[in-house]
């Protein structure tokens, strides 16, 4: 929706490449929708140019589904920490190769959803991130309290 006329791209390359019934364009879906697409799916791959956190992501592996991402892609870190999937350059030859690792190996898939699972679990829930912005905020705090304190002051 950013970009005019880039759907349109997209569905003209679909066609070109012969993948008109291996490819649906979804569009934007609900939350509902969306657990059921990461339990059904096989992988979730996100190729991106750039993304932020990519949200997505945490959804994806904490749905035990296995991942593909870019290294432009900020969740990367997080891919590679859990091991649960594939981070690759934006390189077609390693995303191809990194999409049929995954989907060649049942295997590999089950590992990979289930170290994205328990990683989530571990570190990406709302109660971990909250704990984790709140050391993050006492850190900054004591340190401008210790700052103050080296320049003789003593009210924050």
């Amino acid at each position: 929706p950013h970009a005019a006329g880039y759907e349109q791209e997209v569905r003209t390359t679909i066609d070109r490449l012969g993948l008109v019934g291996r490819v649906a364009l979804l569009g934007s879906v609900s939350a509902a929708d969306r657990w059921r697409l990461f339990d059904g799916a096989a992988a979730f791959v996100l190729p991106s140019h750039s993304e932020n956190f990519g949200i997505v992501v945490a959804e994806a592996m904490a749905r035990g589904c296995p991942v593909v991402v870019s290294d432009a892609v900020q969740a990367a870190e997080h891919v590679i920490a859990a091991g649960a999937g594939k981070v690759v350059p934006l390189k077609v030859d390693a995303l191809a190769e990194a999409i049929d690792a995954e989907l060649s190996s049942p295997s590999l898939r089950a590992e990979h959803g289930a170290n994205g699972r328990r990683y989530a679990a571990a570190h990406l829930t709302w109660d971990k991130i909250a704990e984790q912005i709140l050391a993050m905020y006492k850190v900054c705090v004591s340190n401008v309290a210790d700052q103050e304190l080296s320049q003789g002051n003593s009210a924050i």
